[in-house]
């Protein structure tokens, strides 16, 4: 099931239509790797969520949060505003894209 949800999840985001401005993105947790001789959780799961405010000069206003599971198992949760700059990848066939930015919580 969990699979499915993921697999859903990440044919909407390569094919649907990219935020640019007051947009609400849903962000999905779920995997770590640890290169240590430590048992540590490696399976991050949880949900959040970032708005996008409208653009201001270069830059895009966000405000973001989210509840996970960390690499002690225990529950992890932020909650922080930030700005960020996008930067297109120009492949033509999408609207892929990279985002740069300062994030405070």
């Amino acid at each position: 099931m969990r699979f499915k949800l993921i697999l859903i999840l990440s044919i909407l985001l390569i094919f649907g239509n990219t935020a640019t401005a007051e947009e609400l993105h849903i962000i999905v947790s779920g995997k770590a790797n640890h290169y240590t001789d430590q048992k540590l959780n490696e399976d991050n799961s949880g949900w959040g969520f970032e708005y996008d405010f409208d653009k201001r000069g270069n830059w895009i206003p966000f405000v973001t949060g989210a509840s996970f599971l960390d690499s002690n198992k225990q529950t992890s949760k932020y909650l922080g505003a930030g700005a960020k700059r996008r930067y297109g990848l120009g492949w033509g066939f999408s609207d892929f894209h990279l985002d740069a930015g300062v994030f405070a919580f």
